[in-house]
């Protein structure tokens, strides 16, 4: 969205149209956007969750 805001006028004053972008290409581009974003943040919290606390620490627990 922040790349859009930026894009639009830049497009405007050099070709004088808005940019278009084929919903053919739009939609895969977006879904493996977000396919990115899930991945990059659901797999190290899954990793992170996987072994016990006391555990990942490396101390044997006894006080």
């Amino acid at each position: 969205m922040i790349a859009w805001i930026a894009l639009v006028p830049i497009a405007r004053g050099v070709a004088g149209t808005s940019p278009y972008v084929p919903p053919g290409l739009a939609l895969p581009l977006a879904a493996g956007a977000v396919l990115l974003c899930l991945g990059a943040t659901g797999l190290p919290a899954r990793a992170l969750l996987r072994s016990r606390p006391v555990a990942a620490d490396g101390s044997s627990g006894a006080g």
